[in-house]
């Protein structure tokens, strides 16, 4: 087997846990966490419009059709197609702490006021909120990315990205059967939010306390494992060079890796949106199991997540693959796994 020849990396010298480490974790706490607040509402829209409850004087219930639901449901992701470009951008220019604080805070307030403000406005105004919503969460994964590029050395970092990236699998599988429980409760449907409002400003205080935008910038880490990350790091804080933007769209590979996330994604938010409903409505599971079968799929996309991410980077680093053969190959791995499980899925029923 050919083995491909790494390059020397002065930072490769293992440094053991350290306060990197610490940040990947609270970053991993912020994905989960407004993982949850976006994963909610597919099982909180089904209870608010739970006709089972219409006769309980506790819970507020609206006539909501399907097309209405599917409103409320996208809404959020008007808002997150807009701040894709620039919350990079802007996770650039502030760094990456204050913009995760302020998405944390946005979600905190929005999900806060959520209950009494569609007794006030409807559907409408549940769909601004979850627009805004969408317009802060969009700033996180560009802005872990820069965080993550700024603190994790290069030959630890497709593990520990895995890691962090893994919060995404775990915020939906505990959002699923957490609203459904939530929903149940005597409060019904309003106690999701409140929990989520809770939940958001208890991760932003985590946050602004142990997280730093750059290692510099933290108050408890070392001049050594500062060294260390700077050595084994391949990003600056100096003066960064224009993009080439011209010729990034004129390659090949970048429409490649378009095109096979586009196809992804369209089948990640069909099952992340329609699950929890296509359960309830189609198969008539009652609405408290199907949000725990709803999280079924992330689990298993989470150790894959983590067992794809170790092996990886195992591969590249011991040169049995070079990095870009080693992603084409899990990548590939992954989308045909998908098309084989939604073929398979088309005969079941």
């Amino acid at each position: 087997m050919t083995r491909y020849k790494k390059e020397s990396n002065p930072g490769s010298a293992d440094y053991g846990f350290g306060v990197r480490h610490l940040q990947a974790i609270c970053m991993c706490l912020c994905v989960i966490a407004l993982y949850i607040a976006r994963g909610s509402m597919a099982v909180a829209v089904l209870a608010m419009t739970n006709v089972t409850r219409k006769n309980d004087t506790r819970v507020t219930i609206y006539d909501w059709d399907k097309k209405t639901q599917g409103l409320i449901l996208s809404s959020f992701f008007w808002g997150y197609i807009v701040m894709q470009i620039p919350g990079g951008l802007f996770a650039k220019r502030f760094g990456g702490k204050p913009i995760l604080l302020v998405a944390l805070l946005t979600n905190g307030i929005v999900c806060g006021l959520l209950p009494s403000l569609a007794d006030l406005g409807g559907w409408q105004i549940v769909c601004a909120c979850r627009v805004l919503m969408g317009l802060s969460q969009a700033c996180l994964l560009p802005s872990t990315h820069t965080l993550l590029g700024r603190w994790i050395p290069s030959h630890e970092r497709t593990t520990i990205t895995g890691i962090v990236y893994g919060g995404t699998q775990i915020g939906t599988i505990i959002a699923m059967p957490m609203s459904g429980l939530l929903a149940d409760t005597a409060v019904g449907w309003k106690l999701i939010f409140y929990s989520m409002s809770g939940l958001m400003f208890t991760t932003s205080a985590v946050w602004y306390y142990f997280s730093a935008s750059t290692p510099r910038e933290h108050r408890f880490i070392t001049e050594t494992e500062k060294e260390y990350i700077e050595r084994g790091s391949n990003t600056s804080d100096g003066k960064v060079p224009s993009i080439p933007w011209r010729y990034i769209l004129k390659s090949k590979g970048l429409w490649a890796v378009a095109s096979s996330h586009f196809g992804c994604m369209c089948s990640y938010v069909l099952f992340f949106v329609d699950m929890p409903t296509y359960l309830e409505k189609g198969l008539h599971i009652s609405l408290k199991n199907s949000a725990s079968l709803s999280a079924l799929p992330y689990i298993g996309m989470f150790i894959g997540n983590i067992i794809s991410s170790i092996a990886s980077e195992k591969i590249s680093n011991r040169g049995l693959l070079s990095v870009g053969t080693c992603r084409k190959l899990f990548n590939s791995i992954a989308y045909f796994g998908m098309a084989i499980g939604l073929v398979a899925l088309s005969f079941i029923g």
